[in-house]
């Protein structure tokens, strides 16, 4: 189960790292679940999801949401 977790993590980073215009709809489709991400219990899957996470703060304009969130 894991792995498939690290893959899909590996597909958010990549689609954050292409994304074209930092206001694109593909990071307001995760902006809900990036918490979730972060506390992930695996160490190896937690890794890649904290490289999302990073790919996401880097590129998104949405980001900031998520320092008002809480996150």
């Amino acid at each position: 189960m894991w792995k498939a977790r690290v893959a899909g993590y590996e597909d958010a980073t990549k689609a954050f790292q292409m994304a074209t215009d930092e206001k694109s709809p593909e990071f307001s489709k995760y902006l809900g679940i990036m918490k979730k991400f972060v506390v992930d219990n695996n160490a190896i899957a937690q890794e890649k999801a904290l490289d999302a996470v990073m790919a996401f703060v880097e590129n998104g304009a949405v980001a900031g949401r998520l320092v008002a969130r809480g996150l």
